[in-house]
């Protein structure tokens, strides 16, 4: 069997606060510049997650444009909407989580 491909799942803070600090911009430039940089080459696959008052998870398939945002709002009874399309690849999916990160 074949070594599984990397994976890289990072978490946001959205909050009024991180946005107003200039701490969301600071990350998601970071993160945007260190893609080229992560171990795995074509192989490594990638996810985001976000949250301030509710947990927001990210569909970034190859071939849209911009992500598709799901929400869940209840905290005490956390799920995850599409655990399928959360870990995307990075080659294929590159302007659509450029976008996201912009």
């Amino acid at each position: 069997r074949p070594p599984q491909p990397p994976a890289y799942f990072f978490v946001l803070d959205v909050s009024a606060q991180a946005a107003q600090s200039g701490m969301l911009s600071a990350v998601s430039t970071a993160v945007k510049e260190c893609l080229d940089d992560l171990p795995g080459g074509e192989r490594t696959q990638i996810g985001f997650l976000t949250f301030d008052a509710s947990v927001h998870y990210y569909s970034l398939k190859a071939g849209s444009a911009n992500p598709q945002m799901l929400v869940v709002s209840d905290l005490k009874d956390l799920f995850v909407p599409a655990p399928e399309d959360l870990l995307v690849n990075l080659v294929e999916s590159r302007e659509c989580i450029d976008a996201f990160l912009d």
